[in-house]
């Protein structure tokens, strides 16, 4: 209700020096954070820029680009455009690819020339933020409430942390803590007809786990009847690890590079598991029910399968005695057992499909997602066939980190190393998510990162 509101509030300034002027202010706050849910955030304040964005960023070019602005003399245009979405709609219908056309795009940037570079961008179909589809479409086609997940807050340190918790079981609430996977979230919706379904928090299905499943979710599939009928779903995350053990470590980039693959082109991976920690009816997961997460907890036990093949894990979560058990689980897990981090949930708290104080996470890493500048080469040596061998590689990956430019050196492959030397075009302009310790200056007092490695590439269109 409220953005129909405030779209209707705004028709009488829809002039494109009205809607530019929104737009630019839309891409200044974009550029400020390198959050996708801060992006979110940022997008839904501007409801009116839907259509915008939605045809800015539709599939397929509009038959012309920017470089329209750099003939000079060209002729003008006596129709031109009164508003932004006029301009955008005679682009998006390619009348603009002609010569006439052309002039009227020509036009319509010298009646706004203060945002002529605004207008480049809008015509090259980039507005260099960092942005897709995907994440306009979480932000006005309102995909959370589609399908809600429970997300943790992060707190800036670990005293503040603490100090949530002392205050939460000052006030009566229960907590439990458990490991923080470094996989990839994954929901599984298990229908009354037993029918399972992979889905990402995006809500988007993984095609790559359809022959992964069935021999593995057997026992969990009766829950809908235990649980009157309902369609249930299950809260985990998928991880790849190195063995089947307590100790176990995770594999990110493998996990990731699985759940993206062709699934025709591989069979299922052998050490791909997934580890529940909720257990939720479709009731809950709309916001009907106030049953506590130890309550949903409860419908967990006895469900694992023990066998050498088992691949489906229930997620120890064990009760956090008091905010300064945290100093232990850090000093005697965290740290000893190369945990990424941990997960502190309120145990007395019905589910919330949002990022909410109730889940609280603790990592020694932080993470962030940028877009590839360029890339650094330098030489080095690798074991080839058995024999030392120096050749000339990636270095590193330049990124920019609040307007200055830092190098990512770790995490890339040798085989990636050599590949992008070869083939720059194969990473420059990609994103990446980044993981680094903390935030640092740089030898000049600027803004940079402190043991900056890369977690994972993203290539095509994003579904985790």
């Amino acid at each position: 209700m409220w953005r129909r509101l405030f779209t209707q509030s705004c028709r009488q300034f829809s002039t494109a020096s009205f809607q530019l002027a929104r737009l630019q202010q839309l891409v200044t706050e974009l550029g400020k954070t390198t959050s996708r849910k801060s992006k979110i955030d940022v997008l839904r304040v501007y409801p009116d820029l839907q259509s915008v964005l939605d045809k800015i960023y539709s599939p397929g070019g509009f038959g012309v680009k920017s470089s329209v602005f750099d003939v000079e003399g060209g002729e003008e245009a006596s129709d031109v455009p009164q508003t932004l979405e006029e301009l955008l709609n005679l682009l998006s219908s390619k009348e603009l690819a002609d010569k006439a056309g052309k002039a009227v795009i020509r036009s319509f940037a010298k009646q706004h020339q203060e945002y002529t570079g605004l207008i480049r961008k809008i015509v090259d179909k980039n507005l260099e933020v960092r942005i897709g589809r995907t994440t306009i479409q979480s932000a006005f086609l309102d995909l959370p409430r589609d399908l809600p997940v429970a997300l943790a807050v992060q707190p800036d340190t670990i005293s503040e942390m603490k100090a949530a918790i002392a205050d939460g079981l000052r006030n009566g609430a229960s907590y439990l803590y458990s490991r923080k996977l470094d996989g990839v979230r994954c929901l599984v919706r298990i229908e009354p007809d037993r029918q399972i379904t992979f889905l990402s928090r995006r809500g988007r299905q993984f095609p790559a786990l359809k022959s992964w499943f069935p021999p593995h979710f057997d026992s969990y599939s009766r829950l809908t009847m235990e649980l009157g009928g309902e369609t249930v779903y299950l809260d985990g995350e998928l991880v790849v690890v190195d063995a089947f053990r307590d100790d176990f470590r995770e594999d990110f980039r493998e996990c990731l590079a699985y759940l993206l693959r062709d699934p025709s082109s591989a069979p299922s991976h052998p050490r791909l598991a997934y580890f529940c920690f909720d257990c939720l009816t479709e009731s809950e997961v709309l916001g009907r029910s106030p049953t506590s997460l130890a309550q949903r907890l409860e419908r967990l036990r006895g469900l694992e399968v023990s066998s050498e093949e088992q691949r489906v894990f229930v997620l120890p979560q064990w009760p956090l005695e008091s905010s300064d058990h945290l100093d232990t689980i850090l000093s005697q897990q965290i740290e000893p057992l190369a945990w990424e981090g941990v997960i502190v949930r309120r145990s007395d708290a019905p589910f919330r499909g949002r990022r909410h104080s109730d889940i609280l996470k603790l990592k020694t890493f932080r993470e962030a997602e940028y877009r590839v500048l360029g890339t650094t080469t330098a030489p080095m040596r690798f074991l080839v066939d058995g024999a030392e061998t120096e050749c000339d590689v990636v270095a590193a990956l330049v990124i920019e980190h609040k307007g200055e430019t830092v190098h990512v050196g770790s995490g890339l492959s040798a085989e990636e190393r050599r590949r992008f030397r070869a083939h720059p075009e194969q990473i420059v302009g990609k994103d990446v998510t980044v993981r680094y310790f903390e935030e640092t200056m740089n030898e000049h007092g600027r803004a940079s990162l402190r043991f900056p490695t890369v977690k994972a590439i993203h290539e095509g269109e994003r579904i985790v």
